[in-house]
């Protein structure tokens, strides 16, 4: 299941349109969104507004990949499950954002290995199908790909880098 979140402060129509129309494409894919206060609505894939903590918890172990903005609270989220994780930044020229203080964090963070950076629909499936076959082939080759703990060195390098900005 792909999981979709907008985070819990702002819209993102673009990244839920996005989505919806990759969604209508492939159909055989399970998609689950949280998406917020977007008014549009998604017909190609279930969706809530709002989830609890226990439920949106849930939602991000049950995943096979995690997509969203490039909020602190989404990435900490993937890395904590071992999660791969699909974003996109909010920009301020398209009313998304006050600044566009994501793109300096999507900079940042996309040296990650289980984070892909995109900004339209032709990344996103490019970022599907690499993510796709990295499982197959680590599941081919018997590689256990359980969540493993986060490194403590790793969070707390995530914490410096947010008390920086």
């Amino acid at each position: 299941m792909i999981f979709v979140s907008v985070g819990t402060q702002l819209p993102f129509e673009r990244l839920i349109r996005m989505i919806d129309s990759w969604a209508a494409k492939n159909e055989n894919q399970e998609i689950f969104g949280q998406i917020g206060q977007t008014k549009y609505r998604p017909k190609h894939f279930e969706y809530t507004k709002n989830l609890t903590p226990k439920d949106y918890r849930q939602k991000i172990e049950g995943c096979s990949i995690i997509v969203g903005h490039v909020g602190m609270g989404t990435i900490i989220s993937g890395i904590e499950v071992n999660k791969p994780l699909i974003l996109m930044p909010r920009h301020q020229d398209q009313g998304e954002h006050r600044n566009d203080h994501q793109l300096a964090t999507a900079k940042h963070f996309s040296k990650l290995p289980l984070i892909n950076i995109i900004e339209d629909i032709k990344d996103f499936d490019t970022s599907v199908r690499a993510i796709r076959n990295d499982l197959r082939n680590a599941s081919n080759a018997g590689l256990n790909l359980s969540p493993s703990s986060t490194s403590p060195n790793l969070l707390k390098t995530i914490s410096n880098f947010i008390i920086k900005d």
